[in-house]
């Protein structure tokens, strides 16, 4: 997972914990008028289908090596790899990509850079600031 994670580009949004949120915002000066948004995407993994997945991973700058083919058969195998067991029986996960992979937290946050790199440019106002940590987004 980490030549996956390593090959992916920092976007400015990103933000590491809050301690590096304080940091990011310790100089910025907020006029009384300005409002304060937060948002927390609730249970991601689920609620991102496969096919916006690849599509977000075809446009996000991702270099991995050689054979990028590769690397799309392992994404395919691992995001339709989603079974569980509940009072001892099987159920497959029919939407969304797996909880509890180690390649669910790479894939979303890919998705969240192509959702907001194309939410932002329609955005009429402008944004002081705009930092995402996985699921939260605070502007």
């Amino acid at each position: 997972m980490h030549i996956i994670n390593d090959s992916i580009s920092e976007v400015p949004s990103h933000i590491k914990n809050s301690c590096d949120l304080i940091d990011k915002l310790r100089n910025i000066c907020f006029d009384p008028d300005y409002i304060l948004i937060s948002f927390d995407v609730i249970s991601i993994f689920i609620n991102v289908p496969v096919d916006l997945v690849f599509d977000s991973v075809k446009r996000v700058e991702i270099y991995l090596v050689k054979n990028e083919n590769v690397f799309r058969r392992i994404f395919k195998i691992q995001l339709n790899s989603t079974f569980l067991m509940f009072n001892n029986k099987f159920y497959k996960q029919i939407f969304g990509i797996p909880m509890g992979s180690p390649l669910s937290p790479i894939l979303a946050d890919i998705v969240m850079q192509d959702f907001e790199k194309k939410v932002i440019s329609m955005l009429s106002a402008r944004l002081l600031f705009y930092f995402r940590y996985v699921d939260d987004i605070i502007f």
